[in-house]
């Protein structure tokens, strides 16, 4: 349960856990100039990566209204490029060389998704 105060005082609002926490994500990274860099870097890539050669390595579609919903799939993304780092061509790590001063993010936020992940499969 998630409970919110209001003028009355606290109310008890029952949220489907996914819903609970991706607020709770949220409210911890919404603000975070880090996390802020990193999406933007991600959807700068995107953009202008759409139509070239290496499109097959851009990161899955992201919705803007609910990112914090979904937005483990761009986490498992990052987290898969940078453990392929090395086996990609010069021209593509030239592209996404961003990813590595991002990584302890990449790494935390991994391991807040895989936890919350988790703990709906159950």
């Amino acid at each position: 349960m998630i409970y919110r105060t209001d003028q009355k005082g606290i109310q008890r609002m029952s949220l489907p856990l996914a819903v609970a926490s991706a607020l709770c994500a949220q409210h911890v990274y919404e603000h975070d100039e880090e996390f802020k860099s990193f999406t933007k870097a991600v959807n700068d890539v995107k953009s202008r990566e759409v139509m070239r050669p290496c499109a097959y390595l851009l990161p899955p579609k992201q919705r803007t209204i609910s990112r914090f919903m979904n937005f483990s799939g761009v986490v498992d993304w990052a987290s898969n490029m940078l453990r392929v780092f090395s086996q990609l061509q010069e021209n593509e790590q030239n592209i996404f060389s961003f990813l590595l001063q991002y990584v302890l993010l990449i790494n935390e936020l991994q391991m807040v998704f895989g936890y919350v992940n988790k703990v709906l499969q159950h």
